[in-house]
């Protein structure tokens, strides 16, 4: 009697096994956390200066990962309130992926351009430097 309760649990716990292993089949989803993780966006030649005129400031770059996403451009006033508010956006060029933000930079404040995730890309922060006054 004790022998039949023995094997019966040992078969139950055998088939178990095997329904759990056969309900994996998904490579996606038996694949490593890495595996899963999707690349960020990529920004090439950004770069950020100051035209003639003071306090107008300009940052270009070129978008190479998805042509044609919206930049969002971002400041923190530094001793203002926390976080960053977004300042501007502007959608890059569909064929080269080009961009070019024009903005007036305040004193003690910290600027950073955001690409937001999309199906194959991830979230990315650039940060592009603080405008200090004397």
């Amino acid at each position: 009697m004790r022998m039949t309760r023995f094997a019966t649990a040992l078969l139950a716990v055998v088939i178990a096994t095997i329904v759990g292993l056969t309900a994996t089949t998904d490579a996606r989803a038996a694949a490593p956390v890495a595996e899963k993780a999707l690349p960020r966006h990529t920004v090439a030649n950004l770069r950020t200066f100051e035209s003639a005129r003071d306090g107008i400031f300009y940052t270009k770059g070129n978008v190479t990962s998805q042509p044609g996403i919206r930049v969002w451009l971002q400041a923190h006033k530094n001793g203002g309130r926390p976080g960053y508010q977004g300042v501007t956006s502007v959608v890059s060029a569909r064929t080269n992926g080009a961009f070019s933000i024009r903005f007036v930079g305040r004193c003690n404040t910290t600027y950073r351009i955001v690409l937001k995730p999309t199906v194959n890309y991830t979230y990315l922060v650039r940060q592009l430097g603080t405008v200090t006054c004397s």
